[in-house]
């Protein structure tokens, strides 16, 4: 497994860790701590490992559901490794804004839709209030939001990686759990993602659903949908074109591995690969170095995440062939209108009344 494996040496310090997280949970189910009200409806995308599982393009899904359905989504994120101090709320987005004041993860959303509505703050409830104050959003979803009980939600989705082995085994710092699987009582929909990636998905799935029976369960796909050169003003390439190339991989994300594995599914033979702490700053030695790399190797091009191009690009040599592989979802079956339903559901049942102009929805 990629990331944080934890030991069973710490297994005792997993059990107290997972104690308090217990007590936490019953507080704020008993009344004894309060969740704050956004006014708004509120859908939480989060999980219960450590580490990546796909939740940004699962909330750029999201927010394209609510788009079909003629609503305007916020987006409330910590902005994780971000080096800005205090609050950032924008209500009409800002493509312009450096991606060290927002995240990466806020800076990859804006590039691909800039006026999107984001909120940046530690404290993810205030930043939703905040945001939900604008009057410009009708609704807020809260990336890695499962374990931020301070704010009440409307929807609460949890993502599984099934590309990552044994997942359900022991809780921090003894294993990749943040909380035990019983907190999965708290979710209304699971979703299995990476299922394309494993070939161990249904023991995750038969296991989900012996902790958590009755819940909505989807399974989902990683896909590359094209590759932007990030050299040529974004322009977008058809994916077929790097089949059989020889490639430099390079990523600062949560599972890394899985980056690896889609590049080689698309037929790409890696010759050399660099791998970063998720949400790496990239510093201009780093760049050098990988640069040089590609010419020794002879490689034919330098592929990376969307999240880490938006933290890359400034740095790059103009001539350089950098590519960032687009990622998306495909639910199976009949999995996104069964999203889209749960969503409708939620958001019809809170759903305020519009400003002039603004769609009135209605399930």
């Amino acid at each position: 497994m990629s990331g944080y494996t934890g030991h069973w040496v710490l297994t005792p310090l997993g059990w107290l860790y997972e104690g308090i997280m217990r007590v936490r949970e019953w507080m704020y189910e008993s009344g004894a701590l309060k969740s704050m009200d956004a006014g708004i409806p509120v859908i939480s995308v989060g999980n219960l490992t450590l580490g990546g599982s796909g939740k940004t393009p699962f909330v750029m899904e999201i927010m394209a559901q609510a788009r079909e359905m003629g609503l305007r989504l916020g987006l409330v994120t910590r902005g994780y490794g971000r080096k800005g101090k205090y609050p950032v709320i924008l209500p009409n987005g800002s493509p312009d804004l450096k991606v060290e004041q927002i995240g990466d993860e806020a800076a990859m959303i804006l590039c691909k839709s800039p006026k999107a509505a984001v909120a940046i703050g530690k404290k993810k409830s205030l930043a939703a209030r905040d945001l939900a104050k604008t009057r410009v959003v009708d609704a807020l979803v809260i990336d890695d939001g499962f374990q931020h009980l301070a704010l009440r939600r409307d929807l609460d989705v949890v993502l599984f990686d099934c590309s990552v082995a044994n997942v359900h085994d022991r809780v921090f710092p003894a294993g990749a759990l943040r909380e035990g699987m019983c907190a999965l009582k708290r979710a209304d929909v699971i979703v299995l993602t990476k299922w394309n990636l494993t070939s161990h998905g249904s023991n995750l799935e038969k296991i989900v659903k012996d902790n958590a029976p009755g819940k909505t369960l989807l399974r989902t796909d990683m896909t590359a949908s094209g590759v932007i050169c990030l050299n040529k003003d974004g322009m977008t390439e058809n994916i077929d074109s790097l089949k059989g190339k020889n490639v430099v991989s390079v990523c600062g994300i949560g599972n890394p591995d899985s980056f690896g594995r889609t590049l080689r599914d698309l037929e790409m033979r890696i010759v050399g690969e660099f791998v970063y702490r998720d949400h790496h700053w990239y510093e201009q030695r780093d760049v050098t170095r990988i640069e040089k790399a590609c010419r020794e190797l002879n490689a034919d091009c330098i592929m990376t995440t969307e999240k880490d191009a938006v933290k890359l690009r400034p740095l790059i040599s103009a001539k350089a062939p950098w590519h960032a592989l687009e990622i998306g979802i495909r639910f199976h079956g009949e999995g996104r209108e069964v999203f889209k339903k749960e969503l409708a559901r939620v958001i019809g049942a809170r759903f305020r009344e519009p400003e002039a102009g603004k769609a009135v929805f209605s399930t």
